[in-house]
């Protein structure tokens, strides 16, 4: 399932916050969902919950670096500088399809 992070997510989301941020934004769009998702980084490892099932970096391709871009996001602060441009993963189908059981 690829997942579009738009330059209206990245405008509209919020820094550090988990459930609003860009990639939240995002995975909200492409699964439909209203809240239930979250976007978390533990020692540098990337990890979406989303409706509950977890998705972490071995079901997620990208060319992006996830990491460097939400550290470039959440440190933006008002978003003055924000220089980040739209991109796009995937997340694999076996993820995808919990989320929707």
């Amino acid at each position: 399932m690829q997942i579009d992070i738009t330059q209206t997510d990245i405008d509209n989301g919020i820094p550090n916050d988990c459930e609003d941020c860009a990639i939240a934004k995002g995975l909200k769009r492409a699964f439909n969902l209203e809240d239930n998702v979250e976007v978390n980084v533990d020692d540098g490892h990337v990890t979406f919950n989303v409706n509950g099932v977890e998705i972490d970096e071995d079901m997620i391709k990208s060319e992006t670096d996830l990491n460097e871009f939400i550290e470039d996001f959440d440190s933006c602060g008002l978003k003055e500088t924000l220089n980040l441009a739209p991109f796009s993963f995937t997340i694999n189908k076996n993820a995808s399809g919990k989320v929707f059981q």
